[in-house]
């Protein structure tokens, strides 16, 4: 499989998907992802640094110590997925859903979620307070940090 990067390299994996596939310690910095099913898969300190990973599918998918800066992640499926002290700093979220997901430990800092589903997650983040959360929805079972209030940093409880 061949994956392009806008910094025209090519990155060459050994196989025909990224379902359930091992991605652990990859560089994908600035890697074309759009609409990639990486459903299942582990990418445990995976670089996805400045990556356009539009409508991607990380359902299920082990992101733990990540590098998700300034990453295009719009519109992505994040449900059940583990992101735990994942660094997305200034990652663009807006539209995802996080269903379920463990975002304990992310460095959030100038991340942008505006739009996203918060349902059942776990939101105790590093810089959240510098996050964007405009009209991001959450319910009783996500878990926020001490001293944090979600309505007045734009969320919305369903």
């Amino acid at each position: 499989m061949r994956i392009y990067c806008q910094t025209e390299e090519i990155i060459e994996l050994p196989f025909d998907s990224l379902i359930g596939a091992n991605l652990n310690n990859i560089n994908f910095h600035r890697a074309i992802l759009e609409n990639a099913d990486m459903s299942g898969a582990s990418c445990v300190n995976t670089d996805f640094r400045g990556a356009v990973l539009t409508r991607a599918n990380f359902t299920n998918t082990n992101l733990k110590e990540a590098s998700l800066i300034t990453a295009f992640a719009m519109q992505c499926t994040f449900e059940n997925a583990n992101l735990e002290e994942a660094r997305a700093i200034s990652c663009h979220f807006e539209g995802s859903k996080f269903k379920n997901a463990n975002l304990n430990g992310v460095n959030v800092n100038g991340a942008d979620f505006t739009d996203c589903k918060l349902e059942g997650c776990i939101m105790t983040c590093i810089n959240i307070e510098s996050a964007i959360f405009t009209n991001v929805t959450y319910d009783t079972t996500t878990i926020w940090p001490k001293d944090f209030y979600p309505e007045k940093a734009g969320c919305i409880k369903i």
